[in-house]
């Protein structure tokens, strides 16, 4: 059996984007907006080079409601 680690993206390895019009944080609507957290692609290096397979999971909320597309 392999061992593995499941990510969640928004707020856990990319950070969230200010939305002027609602004032709230959103995940990025575009891959301009995606900035990564300081060191999160050495410590994804690090948690793969122990072993682990590593996943990516999102619910993408933003799709849901209709404020982006895929």
């Amino acid at each position: 059996m392999k061992k593995a680690v499941f990510l969640d993206r928004d707020g856990v390895l990319n950070k969230l984007v200010l939305n002027p019009a609602t004032g709230e944080f959103e995940p990025p609507h575009s891959a301009e907006d995606l900035v990564l957290f300081p060191d999160v692609i050495e410590s994804l290096r690090i948690i793969q080079d122990a072993g682990f397979e590593l996943f990516l999971v999102s619910n993408q909320p933003d799709y849901a409601k209709g404020k982006t597309t895929i």
